[in-house]
């Protein structure tokens, strides 16, 4: 083999049998394919849009026609309830108005003579009724009478209906809450 200068490269390749490319990267072909790249890109977005743009009108021309409200600038609110603005001070003014009420006297229906009394008045007025309501202890031997009151009427067939009071018993035997202990000797 013969001396070959190492600076040499084609020297060196033709000697050891090397084969390589023998120019560098050519820049127009690059060139030409981000070109033809990127006019790809572009018409594939041009029909893209061109779709959804003919898709939409195709859409809108089958619905129904838009009533005039919805082209009109006119601010309107809808009719209906209403969110609080400051709930917690609603509320304490309901329950004002309603203090207000249960504590005084007024007129609940002026043509039919209806009133409102204060509540406190009106339970006290309601006890005392209940309690005088209360028939006296019957004497023994005699069937109690049932008196309705102003809460609820007595049927038909509980006022024939006579109640007596248990008697207590006096004996030894009266049956206790809990169950007493056995003694048999099982398990409990």
């Amino acid at each position: 083999m013969t001396a070959v200068d190492p600076k040499d490269e084609r020297k060196v390749a033709q000697a050891l049998d090397v084969r390589f490319e023998r120019a560098d990267v050519v820049p127009g072909v690059i060139v030409r394919w981000a070109i033809g790249l990127a006019l790809v890109s572009i018409v594939a977005a041009a029909v893209a849009v061109w779709l959804l743009v003919f898709l939409r009108r195709q859409e809108e021309a089958g619905d129904p026609q838009r009533p005039a409200l919805y082209f009109s600038a006119e601010a309107r609110q809808p009719e209906g309830v209403r969110l609080q603005s400051k709930p917690f001070d609603d509320l304490r003014t309901l329950r004002e108005q309603e203090k207000d009420v249960l504590g005084s006297y007024g007129w609940v229906d002026p043509a039919a003579g209806t009133v409102r009394i204060p509540i406190e008045e009106a339970m006290r007025l309601y006890v005392a009724r209940q309690s005088a309501a209360v028939p006296a202890p019957a004497p023994a031997g005699a069937p109690e009478a049932r008196v309705p009151t102003d809460s609820a009427p007595v049927p038909a067939a509980a006022a024939t209906t006579v109640v007596t009071a248990p008697t207590p018993r006096t004996d030894e035997q009266v049956p206790s809450p809990s169950p007493s202990p056995s003694h048999t000797g099982g398990h409990p």
